[in-house]
């Protein structure tokens, strides 16, 4: 399958900022901005036997830029962030249904990343900017068991290495081969599901 996204924002933003007390002058600002793009995604599945598949997806991301509410002086505005992504995987069946194991490795690159950063001069007061490039890449396994009528196992394990890319900067500090913020390196998920009539 393939296919293209076509989106299309305008904002417009009316910022007064001032100080009480007056400490800096006030700041108005009236801003329009057009933001547009079109995202390529195409995906091919392969059915090796009627209970085996194996796939791989890419496509082309896009998030608008805007205005910030409330920041530092010269960051009023930020631009659009764009991804590329890609999957591969294989999807599988065993033991006549029981039985549901899916593995999948998948990379994302990100352009001009919007991040929500802190404001020095205002505590516990964020903005959002585009601080440079990022990637993502890693694994996950899925596992789910039906072990009796009505009554499932299901768990999931992943890892992720996520990374700020050279010339990344965030609040004038160089983050290169930082880690992104709230993305763990490791997850898993185990659980038990119940159900009766």
């Amino acid at each position: 399958s393939a296919g293209l996204r076509l989106d299309h924002e305008r904002k417009q933003a009316l910022l007064n900022t001032f100080f009480s007390p007056a400490f800096a002058p006030a700041v108005a600002i009236d801003a329009k901005r057009n933001f547009s793009n079109v995202s390529p995604q195409a995906s091919v599945a392969f059915r090796l036997q009627p209970e085996k598949m194996v796939y791989a997806a890419m496509a082309r991301g896009f998030k608008a830029g805007g205005f910030n509410p409330a920041s530092p002086a010269g960051s009023e505005a930020y631009g659009e962030e764009h991804t590329w992504s890609v999957e591969g995987g294989a999807k599988t069946t065993w033991a006549d249904g029981r039985l549901v194991a899916n593995a999948a490795a998948f990379h994302i690159d990100w352009q001009d990343l919007q991040l929500n950063l802190p404001d020095p001069r205002v505590p516990a007061q964020f903005y959002i900017a585009n601080v440079g490039g990022a990637s993502s890449k890693g694994v996950e396994l899925e596992l789910n068991a039906r072990l009796h009528e009505g009554v499932d196992l299901f768990g999931a394990l992943g890892y992720n290495r996520a990374r700020f890319k050279q010339g990344s900067v965030s609040n004038g500090v160089n983050v290169a081969g930082n880690k992104l913020p709230n993305t763990p390196d490791y997850t898993a998920t185990l659980g038990v599901q119940i159900a009766r009539d």
